[in-house]
This record gives structure tokens, C-alpha cells and sequence, in this order.
């Protein structure tokens, strides 16, 4: 009980720092604005036919290749100085011990992303709350943008996919939309955590592999959709009814599972075994 109160507390007080640090404020406010962007076209068409919009947006705002990029490089931005060792954390590791502040690590990062990606999800849609229809349908605006060019026509690009229209109900694909951004920010985090503790000093190893990734994810999400992990929880590509074309939700999770739990392991194990000197963390002198 001791160390999970430890490992809690040093996840906080990381949480605490970043709160006060002005590079969240302005990672978070640099992605707003390009989902605002994004969705303006879908409100600019309902406007022009005098329809309200319904306020599921979020599973699609990652539709568009560009904006999956820019979300999820928002992430790295984030963790990508994990663990977090500076002077003051310094002081955190010595009170928690190195197993409890690396653990309480990993509980940050999936508080960091899960705050991250409500600001994404509902910001946006508050910012245009009059225009907004709650309802608890996809509604004729979302409907018809997803079986026509209407917003092409308008010079407007907002990929609505039909799959999860027809798959998923609204407040489904809503839940299975923000766990699997959690799970997927997660994951990203935890392989820039591991790499930074097993290349120690080397941080951009971590950074340059989470980005390599998420490049990936785009360039091979027709061909080899469940190849890059951050393909894996894509609500466009899954496969709803298990016919073996893509991935299946069970599938999805498990690989999730999997990889999280991995990760973690080694960058707490690594991590229990570095030197931590101030602000740096490096190898043990033997």
C-alpha cells in the first residue's frame, strides 16, 4: 500500500509540474486549433443548409492522414523527455525510490494523455455549442458528409468514415475512440520512457522511433493496417465482424495489452538500474 501511495504521488507531482509548464499550454492549444480548423467545413455546410451538428466529431478527427500525424507528434512532444528526471524530480525519486517514481511515471503518462485527448474532444465542440445538436444519432450533417463529396464540393477536407457510422452507435464509437487514443498516446509514451532509461543519454533514440511510427501509420494503413501500432486502434479499420480483413476489436486489445504491459516492465526494471545525479539519469559505474 505504501508503494502504490509512493508511485501515486511522484505521478503527481509530474502531473503538477506540467500543469505549470508553458509547452503543454501551448501544445494543447496549437491542437485545438487545427481541429478547429478541420471541422470548420462540417459546420460551415450545416450552416448553409440550416441544419444544427451533432457533437460526435471526435471519432473523425483523426481521419484525415495530416491530422493523425499532427495529434499524435503532440504526444511525443509531450513524453518526450520521459521519465521526467530534473532536479526537482530529483528530490521525488530519492522520498519514492527508483521502482515507485518509475511506476508513478507510467500512471502520468496515462493521465497526461487521457487529459490530452479530452481537451481534444470537447474544446472544440464547445467552441461551437450553439451551432451543436445533442441528440443521441449521428444526425443528417455527419450522415451525409460520410456518403457524399458535399464538403469537397465546398473545398472542404473532413473524412467522415461510413464503417463506423454503420458499425458503431454514437456514444460507442465516442468510448472505443478516446480508449484507443488513451491506449495508443500510452503506448508511444512508454516506448519513449523505455527507450530513454536503455539508451541512457541518448533521448532522441526514443523520439525518432515513436515518430517513425506514427509516419508509418498513414503511408502503410491500406496495405498493412495493423503494422505500425499506431494503426492498431484506427476505428475505420477495424474488422467489426471478424471476417479476417483487418484487425478485430478482441485483436486490438490484446496487442495493446501486450505491448503496454511489455514496455512498462522493461523501463521500470532499466530504470531501477540507472544512476540518477541530479538532473540526469546515466549508467551505474562499476
Amino acid at each position: 500500500m505504501n508503494s502504490v501511495r509512493a508511485a501515486v504521488t511522484a505521478g503527481g507531482q509530474t502531473l503538477r509540474l506540467w500543469m505549470k509548464n508553458y509547452r503543454i499550454w501551448t501544445i494543447f492549444i496549437l491542437m485545438v486549433m487545427f481541429i478547429l480548423d478541420l471541422i470548420k467545413g462540417v459546420y460551415d455546410l450545416a450552416a448553409l443548409w440550416g441544419y444544427a451538428v451533432t457533437p460526435w466529431i471526435f471519432p473523425f478527427i483523426d481521419g484525415q492522414p495530416y491530422m493523425r500525424i499532427l495529434i499524435y507528434f503532440g504526444i511525443i512532444l509531450l513524453f518526450c523527455n520521459a521519465p521526467f528526471v530534473d532536479r526537482n524530480q530529483f528530490f521525488v525519486i530519492i522520498r519514492s525510490g527508483r521502482k515507485n517514481y518509475a511506476v508513478g511515471q507510467f500512471f502520468a503518462i496515462i493521465m497526461m494523455t487521457m487529459f490530452y485527448f479530452l481537451i481534444l474532444g470537447t474544446v472544440p465542440v464547445l467552441f461551437h455549442f450553439f451551432d451543436t445538436r445533442f441528440a443521441t444519432v449521428w444526425g443528417d450533417v455527419l450522415f451525409t458528409v460520410a456518403q457524399t463529396d458535399a464538403l469537397e464540393q465546398m473545398g472542404e477536407y473532413f473524412f467522415v468514415s461510413d464503417r463506423i457510422i454503420e458499425h458503431l452507435t454514437p456514444l460507442g464509437a465516442m468510448g472505443l475512440s478516446f480508449l484507443f487514443h488513451t491506449l495508443t498516446g500510452t503506448m508511444l509514451g512508454m516506448l519513449i520512457f523505455c527507450c530513454n532509461v536503455w539508451f541512457a543519454g541518448k533521448k532522441w533514440v526514443g523520439t525518432a522511433l515513436a515518430g517513425l511510427l506514427v509516419i508509418l501509420d498513414p503511408l502503410l494503413r491500406h496495405d498493412q493496417p495493423g503494422f505500425s501500432p499506431v494503426s492498431w486502434g484506427r476505428l475505420g479499420y477495424i474488422d467489426y465482424l471478424e471476417n479476417g480483413s483487418w484487425l478485430s476489436l478482441k485483436e486490438v486489445f490484446v496487442l495493446f495489452f501486450l505491448s503496454i504491459t511489455v514496455l512498462t516492465v522493461l523501463s521500470v526494471w532499466r530504470f531501477c538500474h540507472l544512476e540518477v545525479c541530479g538532473g540526469e539519469i546515466r549508467e551505474r559505474k562499476k
